[in-house]
């Protein structure tokens, strides 16, 4: 029934999962669906253009609810279960994505980035030109630039990155280039950076798609963090070449002392959170830009 001033929500059962219900709306499959509010934040990073700015609740707590009644086992059992989920690999994962990502309350938007224009930026031909250096798709290339500047030119980091890529100007000095000369000569050192991490990992890691894990951590951490997960993990019965559940785990373990103090870790403490998110982010993005963009 409507009422004045209301409007009257119809449920429909969908065989999906939220995050695949934002794809959806991302490309104008539906027009709208409802979702836990860290869960919008972090598809917004890969979705720019959705809206997620409206509530449609207050609040709230997340809870299970077992009936009164001759539940006690189930009480136990489920207390059990998420006692020692807690202490696993996928908790520490799915809780780095869903709640230690610090880039889900940063959203820019691109004029540029339009299901009907096939463009996410103003330098695709540049990035399109520079991508084939490395062999790489453009459009993740673009993904990678996406997640470093949202494509502003202009940009510094914190810690004194610069512009599209995001290089330290040592780094550019390194290959000979001032990267704050032109967004193409920023690009040109950030595709130095790259072919030089391929240098590093294309003897280590055979698999092309596993590579690219590597390569896009070793972006973000710099290449002797990624080196020493890949050591803690063969150490500790993992496969060294292999991203997700093995390497991946063991960078965000490098944050833990009895880890970072092993005696394969040569480069020391480190938080992985953001590298891990970092490749997560940059491939799924690559996933949608594919969708979009032939």
């Amino acid at each position: 029934m409507a009422f004045p001033g209301h409007f009257t929500i119809k449920n429909i059962v969908v065989p999906f999962e939220s995050e695949k219900l934002i794809q959806h709306v991302a490309s104008g499959e539906i027009d709208y669906t409802v979702c836990d509010e860290n869960l919008a934040m972090v598809n917004a990073t890969y979705y720019p253009d959705i809206d997620v700015g409206t509530a449609v609740s207050f609040s709230q707590n997340l809870a299970w609810g077992v009936r009164n009644i001759s539940s006690e086992k189930l009480l136990s059992e489920l207390n059990r279960w998420i006692a020692s989920y807690k202490n696993t690999e996928s908790y520490a994962l799915l809780y780095a994505k869903y709640f230690k990502n610090s880039r889900s309350s940063i959203i820019v938007r691109s004029d540029y980035y339009a299901l009907n224009t096939g463009k996410v930026s103003q330098y695709d031909d540049l990035i399109r030109k520079f991508s084939a250096n490395i062999n790489w798709d453009w459009r993740l290339l673009a993904s990678l630039i996406c997640q470093e500047s949202r494509f502003n030119p202009d940009v510094t980091s914190g810690a004194g990155a610069y512009g599209l890529m995001q290089i330290m100007p040592v780094t550019g000095r390194n290959f000979g280039i001032d990267i704050t000369s032109s967004p193409e000569n920023n690009l040109r050192a950030g595709i130095c950076y790259i072919n030089w991490l391929h240098s590093i990992f294309d003897p280590k890691i055979p698999d092309e798609k596993e590579r690219i894990n590597f390569i896009l951590a070793a972006y973000n951490a710099g290449p002797g963090h990624v080196l020493d997960a890949m050591k803690l993990a063969e150490k500790n019965g993992m496969n060294p070449q292999k991203w997700e559940g093995n390497v991946a785990l063991w960078l965000l373990k490098k944050s833990e002392p009895q880890y970072f103090n092993d005696t394969v870790v040569k480069n020391g403490y480190f938080r992985g959170t953001e590298s891990v998110n970092f490749v997560s982010q940059v491939l799924a993005r690559f996933e949608h830009y594919k969708n979009i963009i032939p």
